[in-house]
């Protein structure tokens, strides 16, 4: 967060005097203002959030260059998902993903190979508005339906479905929105908001009184949160064949031996189906700590129990006994200090 905000500052800056010295250099090559759009947002995407300031300086070269040509509008795409991704912060050049959204939708000489993703843009940005607060359910559902109307079988189709009932899910009336979802006359809509339904449920009840969890671990030991009580501990759902659940592994090795004598635990459970290779990868990374396993993947007890579908999931139990849902953009150590603290 603090990376973003510098950029953004440094981004503003380089904005001051950037319209009077772009020019073609800026710009790489191309024979089209299609072909050079896109080989913008390869250099953007190779470059990260590092490569704003560069992407900055390109869009203005861009549009001088290509004012009237309809290949700009391939660019002014790459700005709204930027915005997007980016919470409205960098690439937009001065506009919001909306007015720049705007300018696409009331245009008349967008290219046809791009009305398909501007319509789905449109789905993503009321999407966005609805976990902001700053939009209904109903404008969601009414920009879904015109695109799907007008690109039936479309190749966003499945991607926005699930931005649909994703957003229902994250925003304010989760609950309410997805059982209004869940009575659609689609199937796919109603099947997959019932099914995050069930989640949501699952998680608010998840955070509203001690987690229970008790099993045999690989290694025979009988593990019980609730003799944890008054320690602070880790939850890990992951598994060895999961990359980065192995990558996070050296963070959450590190902050178990730094912590483990303040009265922080650690508590794995193993989506893995092969015991050996489990126990082979647990020995080989110092993971010293129990570890859940029962052979049957995705189909884990209390991987179904609490709705996990995705890896790895870390959660953080407080010396109560409470879930702290754990957000990975936070450094562990310092989180496992707060509670400790507490």
């Amino acid at each position: 967060m603090v990376r973003t905000s510098f950029l953004w500052s440094l981004t503003g800056i380089c904005l001051l005097g950037m319209t009077a010295w772009a020019d073609d250099s800026d710009l790489p090559a191309g024979d089209s203002a299609e072909s050079v759009a896109n080989a913008i947002q390869r250099e953007l995407f190779k470059n990260g959030v590092g490569g704003i300031d560069v992407f900055e300086k390109q869009q203005t070269a861009f549009y001088k260059k290509f004012a009237t040509d309809p290949g700009r509008w391939h660019l002014k795409l790459l700005q709204v998902r930027i915005l997007q991704q980016t919470g409205e912060k960098l690439g937009g050049g001065g506009l919001t993903s909306k007015e720049i959204l705007q300018q696409i939708n009331s245009a008349k000489d967008i290219p046809d190979d791009l009305k398909e993703d501007v319509s789905a843009l449109n789905v993503q940005v009321q999407a966005r508005d609805l976990v902001a607060g700053k939009s209904k359910l109903a404008s969601v559902t009414e920009a879904f339906e015109k695109h799907v109307t007008h690109y039936p079988d479309g190749k966003h189709e499945n991607a926005l479905l699930n931005i649909l009932v994703d957003s229902a899910a994250e925003s304010e009336d989760a609950e309410r929105n997805l059982v209004a979802l869940s009575e659609s006359k689609r199937s796919d809509i109603a099947e997959r908001a019932t099914a995050k339904l069930k989640w949501v449920r699952v998680r608010q009840e998840l955070i509203s009184k001690p987690l229970e969890l008790s099993f045999q671990a690989v290694d025979g030991r009988e593990v019980d949160l609730a003799k944890l009580r008054g320690k602070v501990v880790l939850v890990d759902f992951w598994a060895t064949w999961c990359p980065p659940c192995m990558r996070e592994m050296p963070k959450v090795v590190a902050t178990y031996k730094k912590l483990k004598d303040k009265g922080f635990e650690v508590v794995g459970i193993s989506l893995d189906s092969d015991k050996d290779k489990l126990k082979e990868v647990i020995a080989d990374k110092e993971m010293s700590w129990p570890n859940c396993f029962e052979g049957k993947g995705w189909e884990n007890s209390f991987a179904q129990k609490y709705g996990v579908n995705a890896i790895p999931e870390v959660w953080l139990v407080d010396k109560k006994g409470m879930v702290k849902i754990f957000n990975r953009e936070q450094e562990l150590a310092e989180e496992v200090e707060k509670l400790l603290a507490q």
